[in-house]
């Protein structure tokens, strides 16, 4: 869909606005400034909880606890997160759902809310792209966006699939991070576990 592509150029305009720091922007009409000093504080602003850059151990992450079989890869991952959130960063959207786009034929006619634009690494947006519209679609936008569709996006997906975790009220909403760990997985390493066949019982919303 054309659309895709209208988003990645749009990426692409907001991923070249001068900028400083890291995390969530400041509140601060006359610069782009992100709250936080450093790599591991900027993921921490925008995802509280998501190892290992929040204080929540990984065998404590709802999407952990959700799936066992996740925890050790995870773990092993530790030094990779750390070099993916190292990466220079841009000023990012970081929440592409649909609720976000507004589509008139096909194209991309608005891109809303930039309450939780942050100064990430441009992967973060890859990622939540393919999160919510899956990797074909994520691909087609970061192509357009002057990105690659990498590693690092994979890395990323798994911090977003924490966060989603963290947040699922519905058995389905846990699903979805389940799985989406799952293929960032297998992305990774051209393999991953088979997604579980019961989800633990969720809070009522």
């Amino acid at each position: 869909m054309q659309g895709w592509a209208d988003l990645g150029r749009a990426l692409r305009v907001l991923h070249a606005l001068p900028h400083s720091g890291h995390g969530l922007l400041a509140d601060d009409a006359r610069v782009l400034q992100g709250q936080a000093q450093d790599p591991g504080a900027g993921v921490r602003s925008r995802l509280p909880s998501a190892w290992p850059f929040g204080p929540l151990p990984l065998d404590q992450q709802p999407l952990v606890q959700a799936d066992r079989s996740l925890q050790p890869h995870l773990d092993a991952l530790t030094p990779e997160f750390q070099r993916a959130a190292g990466a220079p960063t841009r000023v990012c959207h970081t929440d592409l759902h649909a609720g976000q786009l507004i589509w008139r034929g096909g194209r991309l006619a608005a891109l809303l809310d930039f309450g939780d634009a942050a100064c990430v690494p441009a992967a973060w947006d890859v990622a939540s792209a393919a999160y919510f519209h899956g990797w074909a679609a994520a691909a087609q936008v970061a192509a357009a966006a002057g990105l690659p569709c990498d590693e690092d996006a994979a890395l990323f997906g798994l911090l977003l699939a924490q966060h989603r975790a963290a947040r699922a009220r519905r058995r389905e909403q846990m699903a979805q991070a389940v799985g989406f760990a799952h293929g960032c997985l297998g992305r990774l390493h051209g393999w991953a576990p088979a997604a579980p066949t019961s989800l633990p019982r969720l809070a009522a919303p």
